[in-house]
């Protein structure tokens, strides 16, 4: 059965917040070095289990200045306000399909007053972000994992 929570990340134990991290880097798209300490600093984390089997994840990111002025010379776009980023998504091959990914996007978007921003080269995720009233940015860029990243924003109006 199917269970989703959303989470501080201070309110988890270490030992989870690894299993996290080992989960996450199955995904393949995310830089093992500091993982861990990212995911302590994240806003939010969202993931479903399956029988207490973690089988689904995503957060909202804090991202750091550095990464947000690569972000806006990638794109030529400038942030004016504080903003926050979905990442972090991932869903094991066997629960794709099922709305797992959708779902904790949703779990999180509800949580959220701020502009949020997320870059994907995945065409399902783009256009389930597009549904949820993204808008995309500027053009693809190519990046350390994947080919033609595009930037979505979402101007949350709470």
């Amino acid at each position: 059965m199917l269970d989703f929570k959303i989470e501080y990340p201070k309110n988890l134990q270490n030992e989870f917040l690894l299993k996290l991290k080992k989960f996450i880097l199955l995904g393949k798209n995310v830089h093992e070095r500091g993982l861990k300490g990212r995911l302590v600093a994240s806003h939010r984390i969202a993931y479903c289990t399956d029988d207490d089997e973690l089988v689904g994840i995503c957060c909202i990111k804090n991202p750091n200045k550095s990464y947000l002025s690569k972000i806006e010379k990638n794109y030529t776009y400038s942030f004016s306000n504080k903003v926050v980023e979905i990442g972090y998504s991932f869903v094991l091959n066997s629960h794709r399909g099922k709305g797992i990914n959708s779902k904790l996007k949703d779990m999180l978007l509800e949580k959220i007053d701020e502009t949020i921003f997320c870059t994907t080269s995945n065409p399902i995720s783009a256009g389930s972000l597009l549904r949820r009233g993204f808008v995309q940015i500027g053009n693809p860029v190519d990046g350390v994992y994947s080919k033609k990243i595009s930037l979505y924003i979402k101007q949350q109006s709470k």
